[in-house]
């Protein structure tokens, strides 16, 4: 048994002598493979770094693509893309930005222009965040245009709704008759919009840091107005623009590679997305026509009887300009300068200040409620009837020549005129200020421009000799007169008030009572003219005043310098950072 015990021992150990070369092997085969695979990986990573610097060296090749990416243009960065250049082996930066104009609402809508009306769909194809809180969230690391025209988006909105141009799908459509009467070409909308083009990087100047979108200066001088600002400085040949307003701001400056470029920006609060729409703006908005723009220039569009389609009454050069040819230039001169100086620091001047709500037509055909702004077109537009107790006023100095005359033979015009400048009238119960009487107030504006409709019919639809002349030249002398005579005269007339009252002030409770007493003036003007009808005179120039007063109150003059008027309707190129 022994024996046995040892052979089995020996041959173990025989067997174990003989299989340790193989275990050997296989020990060495595995370790080089795991060296092959240390070696390959390595190499794959080196690879891949290598082609990864080789790409981003490519990529670098595209200047100014990171420039272009979301953070910098919101949503516009989906536009952004590269292109190969296969002779110059290197990549070329292609981005997309909006050139902003004002154009008539409807035109024409593709895929390269969209209007922005603030619903749903424009601000989706115009690509702009529909809530504030991503542009809030970017800061001021956004190119410019992107908050102006959201802020342009929000305002727009707010105006059509009140307007009452409204749709239940979000996609606004135009009254038919805006469309079909070419005599309403005034009051038609006009809305900004945005067409997209496509440019190359190539060929932006070293000076810009980030994208930047085109508009004409007059599309900005209307937009910047509309969404509440005032314009301090307007001179963008010498590259120098400001602006300010409702939490808003503009400013300017000049690149030798482009010219003027604008910077808008604008208060944290005044993009707060946690307003309700409507009362978000903290300014009145402005009706987006075409007559309301062209005030904000200091022209005055002109009612067809003038047979002049403007004035230019912006500046003190065009309101010189202006009387001097109203008067047939017997208004002109050192002598007429001297006068409007002497209201230069003042809101109105005798006489011109009616000439503003006689000469308009009504900028919009249908008043909603509130009433829409309109911007002043003169800083001296402000006159006798804009002023509380006007109406009142007015009524008393015309009831007092009534009774002076011993009532007797009073005309049915003139009864009529009494009947509607009613003191009552203008009660703040029922006024414009009536806040606490809201539901009469619709009655109120409806009431004013049913009288301002049927001082239209008194003028353009009764009779007159044919040997005088036309209704239109009678309206037009008559407003000439008034404008003229009133300035002629004013001032004498004003110190012999004086003598006789102890003061005068500017009210209306003062002012009126001279504007009654240079009457005879405008009737002997007028018989100059060729109208001897000293009553029919009379009648229709208190006529005259009452219509003015109800065009004051369908029109909320918005005060602010005015842009020069010979930007209006410039293509003038600026551009916004």
């Amino acid at each position: 048994m022994n024996n046995s015990l040892g052979n089995r021992y020996l041959n173990n150990e025989k067997n174990l002598k003989a299989s340790a070369p193989h275990a050997a092997i296989l020990m060495g085969s595995q370790s080089d493979t795991n060296l092959a695979g240390a070696a390959l990986a390595i190499a794959l990573v080196a690879l891949l770094t290598t082609i990864g610097q080789l790409l981003q060296q490519y990529f670098a090749t595209a200047d100014g693509y990171r420039r272009c990416q979301s953070s910098v243009m919101g949503p516009w960065a989906r536009r952004t893309r590269l292109k190969w250049r296969w002779r110059q082996f290197r990549f070329e930066t292609l981005f997309t930005t909006p050139t902003i104009g004002v154009a008539d609402f409807p035109d024409l809508v593709n895929d390269t222009r969209c209007f922005l009306t603030g619903t749903s769909p424009s601000f989706a194809s115009s690509m702009i965040p529909e809530n504030g809180i991503e542009l809030v969230d970017a800061g001021g690391e956004l190119a410019s245009w992107v908050p102006f025209l959201y802020a342009t988006h929000r305002y727009h909105y707010v105006a059509m709704q009140r307007i009452g141009i409204t749709s239940s799908t979000q996609s606004f459509e135009a009254p038919s008759d805006l469309i079909e009467h070419e005599f309403n070409r005034g009051r038609r909308l006009k809305l900004p919009y945005v067409t997209f083009d496509e440019r190359s990087w190539d060929f932006v100047s070293p000076e810009i840091v980030k994208p930047y979108s085109r508009i004409s200066v007059h599309a900005v001088a209307v937009m910047a107005r509309r969404v509440g600002m005032l314009w301090s400085t307007f001179d963008p040949v010498n590259g120098i623009m400001r602006a300010e307003g409702n939490g808003y701001y503009i400013t300017s400056t000049t690149l030798r590679s482009i010219g003027t470029l604008l910077h808008f920006s604008w208060h944290k609060a005044s993009l707060d997305p946690n307003k309700e729409t409507e009362e978000e703006e903290d300014s009145e908005p402005l009706i987006p026509n075409q007559f309301a723009d062209s005030m904000g220039f200091g022209i005055l569009p002109c009612i067809f009887y003038l047979g002049r389609p403007q004035l230019r009454v912006g500046t003190e050069v065009d309101v010189v300009e202006a009387i001097t040819t109203i008067s047939n230039s017997r208004l002109w001169g050192p002598e007429l300068r001297g006068f409007i100086e002497t209201y230069s620091s003042r809101t109105w001047i005798p006489g011109f200040s009616e000439l503003i709500p006689l000469a308009a037509p009504l900028i919009e055909e249908q008043f909603h409620l509130p009433v829409l702004g309109v911007p002043a077109p003169s800083k001296w537009s402000f006159g006798p009837t804009t002023w509380p107790r006007a109406l009142a006023a007015f009524h008393g100095c015309l009831k007092a020549r009534v009774q002076m005359q011993g009532g007797e033979r009073i005309s049915k015009q003139v009864q009529w005129v009494l009947d509607e400048s009613d003191p009552a009238f203008e009660s703040p119960e029922i006024g414009p200020q009536a806040s606490a009487r809201s539901d009469l107030l619709p009655g109120y504006i409806a009431k004013c421009h049913d009288t301002w409709q049927k001082t239209s019919s008194y003028f353009f639809d009764f009779p007159l000799d044919d040997r005088y002349f036309s209704r239109s030249n009678f309206y037009r002398n008559l407003l000439y007169s008034h404008v003229t005579q009133i300035i002629i005269h004013y001032e004498e007339t004003r110190y012999e008030h004086i003598i006789s009252e102890g003061s005068v002030s500017d009210t209306s409770d003062s002012v009126f009572p001279i504007y009654f007493q240079c009457l005879p003036y405008i009737i002997e003007d007028m018989k100059a003219k060729g109208m001897d009808y000293p009553d029919v005179v009379a009648d229709a120039w208190f006529t005259l005043l009452l219509r003015a007063w109800c065009w004051n109150q369908l029109h909320h003059l918005m005060p602010g310098k005015t842009v020069p008027s010979q930007y209006h309707n410039s293509a003038l190129p600026v551009f916004i950072a």
